[in-house]
């Protein structure tokens, strides 16, 4: 049997201070992995869709991560969350959310991440500066 990769999240708000302690920690004393910038629409109101981000089935969203678009489904299968993408050719989600408007969906959350990946002694750090 495969092992399966476990992923445990904390998450947590920094303020402007605490954030460039700690990732001048991680700069010194890490190794700095990735850094990128995400543009996000997460859609609401479709079957599946629930407010509750713990207990909600099915997540459906276009992704724009510095050119690279992709529609992305997080589904809950038998207890597990697993995550399909579909690229997408486009280096924009404009026509991308033409077509989700045109298959009913009429709702959706915008989002932006700017992530700043470190890893140090074997723990993965994302730093996400993002709008309120």
């Amino acid at each position: 049997m495969a092992e399966k990769a476990i992923e445990v999240e904390l998450r947590g708000i920094l303020t402007a201070e605490t954030y460039l302690t700690l990732k001048g920690f991680l700069t010194q004393h890490g190794r700095h992995v990735k850094s990128f910038n995400r543009e996000m629409y997460l859609f609401r109101n479709y079957p599946g869709y629930s407010e509750d981000f713990v207990g909600r089935k099915l997540d459906i969203r276009l992704r724009n991560t510095d050119g690279d678009c992709e529609i992305m489904l997080k589904e809950d299968v038998g207890g597990d969350r697993e995550e399909v993408s579909l690229k997408l050719a486009d280096h924009d989600l404009e026509k991308a959310k033409r077509i989700m408007r045109g298959l009913g969906v009429k709702e959706a959350i915008w989002m932006q991440r700017n992530k700043e990946i470190y890893e140090y002694k074997g723990v993965y750090f994302d730093l996400i500066k993002c709008p309120p």
